[in-house]
């Protein structure tokens, strides 16, 4: 459900990283988002342009020191 969400934050313009300490995970999420946007692609959902942009906000990081570095977080 996680990536679930990443995705869609990610196709709302927001830039998201996925983390886990686990490297299998972080790898398996990212072959389901992949898998997910080229079938959004080849359905004719999505332009190839729009899954670029997904695809450059949507971060797969193992590591949370790593993913947190450059983050921003209000109160």
């Amino acid at each position: 459900m996680g990536c679930q969400i990443a995705l869609n934050s990610a196709v709302y313009n927001y830039d998201v990283t996925l983390t886990d300490n686990n490297s299998d995970v972080v790898r398996q999420a990212k072959e389901w988002a992949d898998d997910y946007l080229e079938g959004r692609i080849s359905k004719g959902k999505m332009t190839e342009e729009q899954v670029a942009g997904i695809k450059a906000r949507l971060h797969f990081i193992t590591g949370l020191k790593e993913a947190v570095t450059d983050s921003d977080l209000d109160n």
